[in-house]
């Protein structure tokens, strides 16, 4: 009897998916769990005190200038090679975002707000690639999270 050639193919790709669901890490994570400088305050000021969110913020893993390997098209900022091209961050899974550091950074110049609404939208099944949700309009919680820590000189 012939074999369903779909079904052995996408058995690996989707528990691969289930992984990255649960929150796995690995070399589709990019950059390192390391804490920077007044973390700590920034991830508060962005998960708790403008999101909103009571639940565990995600684990950022820093992606430092010696990891980076390419130029952001849309931003012009150093990045990293991801499954989606060069970016300035990533999240793969609601619990672990990646986010580029560059020399001289400051939290709210980097893509850390962006990635913590891509990690809160998930754990809502909300997958906004396409970033058409109000989070990432003008004025909408990406925003909001990097005023806030400007104004904390973040």
């Amino acid at each position: 009897m012939p074999r369903n050639w779909t079904r052995g193919a996408l058995r690996p790709l989707l528990g691969g998916l289930g992984l990255l669901a649960a929150g796995c890490t690995g070399p589709l994570m990019p950059g390192s769990p390391i804490f920077m400088d007044d973390q700590e305050g920034a991830v508060r000021i962005i998960w708790n005190d403008v999101y909103g969110r009571t639940d565990e913020p995600p684990e950022i893993r820093w992606v430092q200038p010696e990891q980076q390997n390419c130029v952001d098209p849309y931003s012009g900022r150093n990045g990293f090679k991801s499954v989606v091209g060069c970016v300035e961050g990533l999240t793969m899974s609601p619990r672990s975002v990646s986010v580029s550091w560059n020399e001289g950074d400051t939290f709210s110049l980097t893509a850390l707000a962006h990635e913590m609404v891509h990690a809160a939208q998930a754990r809502r099944l909300v997958f906004d690639s396409k970033h058409h949700t109000a989070e990432f309009q003008p004025g909408g919680a990406v925003d909001q999270a990097n005023a806030a820590l400007t104004d904390q000189g973040l």
